[in-house]
């Protein structure tokens, strides 16, 4: 199946070129051919030569989902979530030879919502690199442009996110285990397992834990019933209000909660141990 760009650019009759090596004297040919004025790149994550960033005469300018030089790498946009931030953006940076480490063009920052998980804010930045892209073209229409060196002494980064993640462990505190129920959408999600079963956790809220619940093992279930299923955390409770059980839809934790009969004392697997019951 081809990409969304791909297909968009077939079907209005614009060339495009799909090469799996970009800085080869083949694809440089290629795309010489064209004698490009600028080039602009999202999504892309493969280093560009030297030769490469020199073709287009004005340079090329990539749009990186985050406040760079904080999140440079793969995933900036669900490492933001994971992290807690309460802001992120789009920068607009002119390319050079090392990942996401080129001069700053322009920034556009947006704030994070208190609930706002990876696949919202992935959509959100696409909206925003659009039109900070047709911003930059009017800036770079106007003249070689003043670009702003990135402070490496402010430099994060966002590693790529691995399956690995996807288990919860639920001694981290509530707090956290809403920034991984958040942060790992679209893809692997938060998961755990109940009694045997898979289910992957798609939404929630934090909740100090309640007093008769002192004590209580993270992971075991405090109340199952219409508001979903509260969890002791290493600090705090966990609401869990929507799942997905392997292998069926998405639903509400209620909904859950009424077909699954869950004995008290019941509690997650984590970490390698057992839950209760």
């Amino acid at each position: 199946r081809p990409a969304p760009v791909a297909q968009f650019a077939r079907e209005a009759g614009i060339p495009c070129l799909q090469p799996e090596k970009v800085n080869t004297p083949e694809f440089l040919e290629e795309l010489g051919g064209y004698e490009p004025d600028l080039a602009l790149v999202i999504s892309f994550g493969r280093i560009f030569s030297r030769d490469l960033l020199d073709l287009p005469k004005g340079g090329c300018f990539n749009a990186h989902g985050s406040l760079l030089p904080k999140f440079r790498g793969a995933a900036p946009v669900q490492r933001a979530v994971l992290a807690g931030e309460e802001k992120t953006g789009v920068t607009i940076i002119k390319m050079n030879e090392k990942m996401d480490q080129g001069p700053i063009l322009l920034r556009k920052e947006i704030p994070l919502g208190p609930d706002e998980d990876g696949a919202s804010l992935r959509r959100r930045l696409a909206e925003l690199s659009a039109s900070a892209f047709l911003e930059a073209l009017e800036i770079l229409e106007k003249g070689e442009p003043p670009l702003e060196p990135q402070d490496e002494s402010r430099a994060t980064y966002a590693p790529k996110i691995k399956k690995e993640e996807s288990p919860l462990d639920w001694s981290l505190s509530a707090r956290e285990i809403h920034r991984r129920v958040l942060g790992l959408q679209p893809w692997p999600c938060a998961s755990s397992v109940l009694l045997g079963r898979h289910l992957i956790l798609l939404g929630g809220r934090p909740l100090p834990l309640p007093e008769e619940a002192r004590g209580a093992r993270p992971g075991t279930i405090l109340e199952a019933g219409k508001e979903g299923l509260l969890v002791a955390a290493g600090e705090g409770a966990y609401l869990v209000t929507r799942l997905k059980p392997g292998g069926k839809r998405e639903m509400e934790a209620a909904e859950f909660v009424r077909g699954a009969r869950l004995p008290e004392g019941a509690a997650f697997s984590w970490k390698g141990r057992s839950g209760g019951k």
